[in-house]
């Protein structure tokens, strides 16, 4: 990390309009906007004017940092690598390599070894892909360093929202079929697997973001192509897992749980309906749809997934959890979930790895490899009847 300091102006904002001499002017103190607003760029021109070209920092910085102290003294960082927290949606062990898509909701975003004290005033850049973000807040009413990273943190998040819906806009322009997007990455491999199976007549898009998006960012992505997106020729479905009851309460507000929901702008979603051989009370992901037998499913070579109730932590093995299989007590729980974690880390008595992972399934799936090819697509058949029902929606009945 690179740290410059200048003697600067005592900035207080932008003006909000024009105004003469003796006029009254709104100064805009604080804001968080994406290079999106048509103001970003007039804003950032003005901030590099003011900071980083006496500074000497030429080249247009990708990502800055400025605290501008009480006396006006300003320090301004670059080079940083920042600290992004926000959930996982994976079980990570210290250590662990972290992709872009093991993490979601993006709560906080610091900046290691910089003050911030009460009655500086802050200005940041933020870069996700090749979307920006600017944040400033010349107000002086800072209460420290933690308010700068969880709003940070919160622009970063939206970044990351902006660039999907961005993509997702650019591939609508490309195709012409109805698009699916999903919570996570092998969701749109067992979609594909079953149509080919259940309804090869249906053709569709499929979104894929390269990351995994999970419920919350899935819902934002909805409603910023409902509200904010051109508009949609073709229609764009998102299919929910039924397994949080926090955002079903969400999409319930907007339509019915065993139909669909409809956003605006050719925008819908759902969520997975109930198969036959799962209970209304039981949490639904992707893999659910299958019957347990199918998930069990070996290899060639004797590997399969396993579920929680029949692993259990080795807390002897050195660095990373190792997880034994044992014979599970008693019946299965109702709510059976598969195991999440690194796949390698699953042993048998010999400490042999036993085990393949949710992707590899969902690979071995959809290429129908070996016995891979006769798992029972039944538990899909409400998925497409509703993803017909929302293409019937709101088209005229031909006679």
């Amino acid at each position: 990390m690179e740290k410059v300091t200048i003697q600067a102006g005592d900035m207080a904002g932008f003006a909000g309009h024009s105004g003469n001499i003796g006029e009254p002017v709104e100064v805009i103190r604080s804001a968080r906007l994406t290079s999106d607003d048509p103001r970003f760029f007039l804003y950032v021109n003005q901030i590099e004017q003011e900071f980083l070209g006496p500074a000497r920092i030429f080249g247009g910085a990708l990502g800055f940092l400025v605290v501008l102290h009480p006396d006006n003294v300003a320090d301004i960082y670059t080079g940083y690598q920042p600290v992004v927290t926000g959930t996982a949606t994976r079980d990570i062990s210290a250590g662990d390599p972290v992709n872009v898509e093991d993490v979601r909701d993006i709560s906080r975003y610091e900046i290691p070894d910089v003050e911030i004290v009460v009655g500086d005033r802050v200005v940041c850049v933020v870069q996700s892909g090749w979307k920006f973000g600017l944040y400033f807040d010349f107000s002086r009413d800072l209460t420290g360093a933690e308010e700068v990273w969880e709003a940070l943190g919160s622009l970063a998040d939206a970044l990351h929202v902006a660039r999907t819906v961005k993509n997702l806009q650019l591939q609508l322009l490309q195709d012409e079929q109805p698009h699916i997007m999903t919570e996570g990455k092998t969701d749109l491999q067992h979609i594909e697997a079953a149509r080919c199976r259940l309804a090869p007549d249906l053709l569709l898009g499929y979104f894929e973001p390269g990351e995994k998006f999970g419920h919350s960012k899935l819902l934002d992505v909805c409603e910023h192509q409902a509200r904010f997106g051109p508009p949609n020729t073709n229609k764009v479905i998102a299919i929910f897992d039924r397994d949080n009851a926090e955002m079903l309460s969400k999409l319930q507000r907007i339509g019915p749980l065993d139909e669909f929901q409809s956003w605006g702008n050719n925008v819908y979603s759902m969520v997975l309906p109930i198969p036959s051989h799962r209970g209304r009370g039981q949490g639904l992901s992707i893999e659910s749809l299958y019957t347990d037998a199918d998930l069990i499913i070996e290899t060639e070579d004797g590997k399969r997934m396993y579920f929680w109730d029949e692993l259990e932590r080795n807390e002897l093995s050195p660095g990373l959890p190792l997880w034994s299989v044992v014979s599970p007590v008693g019946a299965p729980p109702t709510n059976r979930k598969l195991f999440t974690g690194p796949a390698a880390r699953v042993v048998n008595a010999n400490g042999d790895p036993v085990a393949i992972s949710k992707a590899l399934f969902a690979k071995f799936v959809l290429e129908g490899r070996g016995a891979f090819a006769d798992v029972d697509f039944s538990g899909f058949e409400g998925v497409f009847r509703t993803i017909r029902n929302i293409l019937r929606d709101g088209t005229p009945t031909v006679s």
